[in-house]
């Protein structure tokens, strides 16, 4: 009798885990077994990707995963990702567990006040004003770093501070503290000095943001908190929704778009120098355009960029290979949709896996060769490639993509105009580390001039 009873216990608990960790609906995508509280994120690995990419060949390009107890779809197909991220219903976001904010700003809101904030920041960021300044401030950058010239004052220590805690917070060591920023686990999984660096990058925001509005002067905007400023009356009003929390989604966006856009940023640009320098051929050709193109007696403008084949399918080649966002922001279906054939449930969190894309072989050939010729045509023409997938897809791609290219096409052509680049020690390897972002692990260079 003890033995039946046992039996049925074990057989009970079997059955439980089974219903938990198998898709509740066989019109759901496949996948393979996960574990309870883990899901499916021990079987993801350090670069979940790869792992993706690679349960393709099994599962399709459709699959389904539990991380930790949230179920979610991952999408390894890039022709799949840009027509499920083209439609509405998969544009929502995930909850953010890790801060105040929530759902309020430009990359983790999916709502009406969501919608506004993306027109605002959108017609900023790709401004005449906004290209102007960016353009201004990268040579200081590169004077500051290359030239050692500090002609201008440097950030005040505030916002230094708040650079410096954004930079750590962003550099999770691990896939599962990315994960946790969505889960109840989050005080488990998330390291505190990391929740106190975001909460100290936050009362920057806010201290920043009262004083600036003391010396407003509607009508005379000087940057884009100002600019808000002007702006809200005209967007309460299309939205009268939005005056109530615009504030709030406003900090939530500014905190949002430095995310998104200080690391990445040097991330990318440490790419750059990694590739540049790994391959001298290349980085001889990328030297040449410029010196065609340019010439010696001034530095390279944003003007010039049209008339730059090889230099830009260089750094478009860079963008494919480093895949700095492999798994983009997650996703949520906002309804219960059919996709493909498969059922996914409301709130699922849908991933779309950009590595996939930026590595599939049946579309790039060789993607692990750094190739900047495949942006290239028969005659040396540039062309910008649909399948690369370097800043999303769809309804929430990035709206910072052309002042990321543009800070991109500034540096690299204003340093390879003057310098060389040697690695100083042990070449970096290929295989970036893995957190939020694909980033190179620690290297030096040292900096020869050409000319």
């Amino acid at each position: 009798m003890g033995y039946l009873l046992a039996f049925t216990v074990v057989l009970g608990a079997l059955l439980f885990i089974y219903s938990r960790l198998k898709p509740t609906n066989s019109r759901q995508p496949p996948g393979p077994w996960g574990l309870p509280v883990l899901g499916h994120m021990h079987l993801l690995g350090a670069k979940p990707g790869k792992t993706l990419l690679k349960w393709r060949k099994k599962y399709g390009p459709i699959v389904s995963v539990r991380i930790g107890k949230m179920p979610a779809v991952a999408i390894s197909d890039v022709y799949l990702i840009q027509e499920a991220f083209g439609q509405r219903v998969f544009s929502g976001r995930p909850t953010y567990k890790i801060d105040e904010f929530g759902k309020k700003g430009i990359v983790r809101g999916d709502d009406i006040e969501t919608t506004e904030q993306r027109k605002f920041f959108h017609s900023a960021f790709n401004s005449k004003e906004s290209r102007d300044s960016a353009e201004g401030r990268i040579r200081e950058e590169v004077d500051a770093l290359i030239f050692m010239k500090n002609d201008k004052p440097r950030d005040d220590p505030q916002t230094l501070e708040f650079l410096q805690n954004l930079s750590r917070t962003i550099r999770v060591p691990n896939f599962i503290e990315v994960i946790a920023m969505f889960t109840n686990f989050v005080d488990f999984l998330v390291k505190n000095d990391r929740k106190k660096n975001i909460q100290d990058a936050m009362s920057i925001i806010k201290k920043k943001f009262k004083e600036h509005k003391l010396t407003w002067v509607p009508g005379q905007p000087r940057d884009l908190t100002d600019a808000f400023w002007d702006k809200q009356d005209s967007m309460a009003k299309e939205s009268p929704k939005f005056r109530a929390n615009a504030e709030e989604h406003f900090l939530g966006s500014i905190y949002d778009a430095s995310i998104a856009g200080y690391d990445t940023t040097s991330i990318t640009k440490e790419w750059i120098f990694v590739y540049l320098t790994k391959f001298p051929e290349v980085r001889r050709k990328f030297q040449e355009e410029i010196d065609a193109k340019v010439g010696l007696d001034r530095t390279p403008s944003l003007s010039d960029e049209p008339n730059m084949p090889y230099v830009q399918a260089v750094l478009n080649e860079v963008l494919r290979i480093s895949s700095i966002g492999p798994l983009s922001v997650f996703h949520r279906a906002m309804e219960d949709v059919e996709f493909k054939g498969y059922f996914i449930p409301k709130d699922t969190i849908v991933i779309g896996n950009l590595y996939a894309a930026n590595w599939d072989k049946d579309i790039w050939g060789d993607p692990h060769v750094f190739r900047p010729e495949r942006f290239l045509d028969s005659q040396g023409n540039f062309v910008q490639r649909d399948e690369l997938l370097a800043f999303s897809t769809g309804k929430r791609l990035c709206i910072g993509e052309r002042l990321a290219r543009n800070n991109m096409f500034l540096f690299s052509t204003i340093i390879f105009q003057e310098f060389n680049t040697e690695f100083a020690g042990t070449e970096p390897s290929f295989e970036g580390s893995f957190g939020l972002f694909s980033r190179p692990y620690s290297f030096s260079l040292k900096f020869i001039k050409r000319h």
